[in-house]
Order: structure tokens, then sequence, then C-alpha cells
């Protein structure tokens, strides 16, 4: 029986191994230049016209009276002289306005994106076809290491069958 487990582990580390590795390169870059121009002429001109009229008006009258008298005394003529005199002056003026206002706007704007990406990758792969690997190993020994310990408990109460009944019979009768 010993010979069987004997070979069981050695079977089990001759058997085959897998690695596998994989190697990733990744490199990204990206370029954006971005341009832009705005070009702005503003011009405004400004027209006036005025025009002006003045026109004066002069006026004179005059009057003129003369009374004449009679030896007697009785009015024979009556003469008045009086003079009026004006003048009038009226200032018509008329104006307009006007004011032109061209803004000229011109926008140029340029984009250019750019963009780089680069993906390299390197897989490495070997196969392993053992039973067993890496932290397995210790639940197989824990089992091993269960089932010795069943074994030698059932071997040695075998053993020692009469004397482990007589012990429990005095103990449980002592209760």
């Amino acid at each position: 029986m010993k010979y069987y487990v004997v070979v069981f582990f050695i079977l089990c580390f001759l058997a085959c191994r897998s690695n596998r590795n994989i190697d990733r390169t990744i490199q990204e870059g990206s370029k954006t230049e971005t341009s832009k121009s705005i070009d702005r002429k503003d011009s405004s001109t400004v027209d006036t016209e005025y025009q002006e009229s003045r026109t004066k008006v002069s006026n004179e009258v005059r009057f003129i009276r003369t009374a004449a008298y009679r030896p007697d005394g009785t009015i024979r003529s009556i003469q008045e002289e009086w003079r009026d005199s004006g003048s009038t002056e009226l200032v018509d003026g008329r104006g307009r306005s006007s004011e032109n206002t061209v803004t000229e706007i011109k926008s140029d704007s340029a984009a250019v994106t750019e963009s780089k990406k680069d993906l390299k990758e390197k897989m490495q792969s070997s196969s392993d076809n053992r039973p067993v690997q890496g932290v397995e190993w210790f639940y197989i020994a824990l089992g091993f290491s269960a089932l010795v310990l069943v074994a030698l408990a059932v071997s040695l109460i075998v053993k020692y069958r009469s004397k482990i009944f007589s012990f429990f019979r005095k103990l449980v009768f002592r209760i």
C-alpha cells in the first residue's frame, strides 16, 4: 500500500507545467492645433445738409393831416402827419443729417487634429497538465494527513479495543 502513495506523488510532480505571460504596450498620442483670426473694419460717415433763408421786410407808413383855420376861427382845414416804420425779419432754417455705419467682420478658423494609437501585445503561453497545482497541494496534504490520522486512530482502537471499552465502562458506571 505504501508504494502506491509514493508512485502517486511522483506522478503528480513529474507532470507538465503551464505558464502564460502577456506583455502589452499601449501608446496614445493626440495633437490638436487651432487657429482663429477675426478681422473687423468699422467705418462711419455723417452727411449734414443745412439750408437757411432770411427774409427781411421793411414797412414805412406816412400819414400827414393839416388843419387850416379861417379868420373867423372856424377850422378851415386840419393837417396831420405821422410816420410809422417797421421791419420784420424771418429766418427759416432746414437741416438734415444722416449717419451711415458699416461694419465688416471676417472670421477665419482652422483646426487640425491628429491622433495616434499604437498597441503592441506580446503573448507567451505554455500549458500545464499537472492534476494538482499551486495552493491545491495544501488541501491534498491536509486531506492526506486527516486520512492518516483516521487510519491511525482506527488501528489503535482495534489494537487496544478491550482496554478502551473497559475504561469507558468504568467511567460511565462511576457517574
